[in-house]
């Protein structure tokens, strides 16, 4: 990990939750709280229909992590328009999540998101790289104190993969992704026992949802 980050494991029977934060990561405190809220929803979600959440849309993810938000004593809005912009190139947009923590600091935050499907490095380079573009945008439309790009992948493994391998293969893809992209925020939950169905030919795919996020600076937007 080249001492980027402070390792931190949480493994629940059938359960893979991993998550790690950059020790100079502002308010390390309350992304620590979020992140640990998102695995507890995910799993609850896994746990109560029987699906996984992590094959849908952005906004559907971005759902999990506004929950997380609640779940942390925040507050949060999603998906609401905003005008963004300026003179002539003022126009009306929409910003993925904006929220608050109940803390001493009431520091508001701006999120911008996307989805990526692949499991290449570079597929999410490119993916943040456009999530940071509309950060900026958004973080000076509601005068934000702090702006993140994330991006929610969900690469998949064919099914018949028995469980311990599937959890090598989810660390081992972790670490890449940590080594090579740096990201201040990684979450990664992976169910390890069940298979699910999905995919335009409706075979059994084994999913991994990752939530892989980069602080913007904020002389970006200020």
């Amino acid at each position: 990990m080249n001492g980027l980050f402070k390792k931190r494991r949480y493994i629940r029977s059938k359960y893979l939750f991993n998550y790690q934060l950059s020790p100079k990561l502002a308010n390390r405190d309350i992304w620590e709280t979020i992140l640990k809220q998102w695995g507890k929803i995910s799993g609850s979600y896994c746990d109560m229909t029987g699906d996984i959440p992590f094959w849908y849309n952005e906004r559907a993810c971005l759902s999990h992590l506004a929950g997380a938000v609640w779940k942390a004593n925040g507050c949060a809005l999603e998906e609401y328009s905003s005008v963004k912009g300026w003179g002539r190139g003022r126009h009306n947009g929409r910003i993925d999540l904006y929220f608050i923590l109940n803390n001493a600091s009431n520091t508001s935050y701006v999120v911008e998101a996307k989805k990526c499907w692949h499991g290449t490095i570079s597929s999410i380079n490119k993916s943040l790289e456009a999530a940071k573009k509309d950060a900026v945008v958004s973080a000076k439309a509601e005068d934000a104190e702090q702006a993140y790009a994330f991006v929610f992948q969900s690469p998949y493994l064919m099914k018949n993969i028995e469980s311990r391998e599937k959890k090598r293969l989810v660390k081992e893809d972790d670490e890449k992704i940590i080594r090579e992209i740096k990201p201040e925020i990684f979450g990664s939950f992976a169910d390890t026992e069940e298979e699910y169905v999905g995919g335009k030919n409706k075979d059994e795919y084994y999913y991994v949802g990752r939530m892989i996020g980069k602080r913007i600076p904020r002389d970006s937007f200020t």
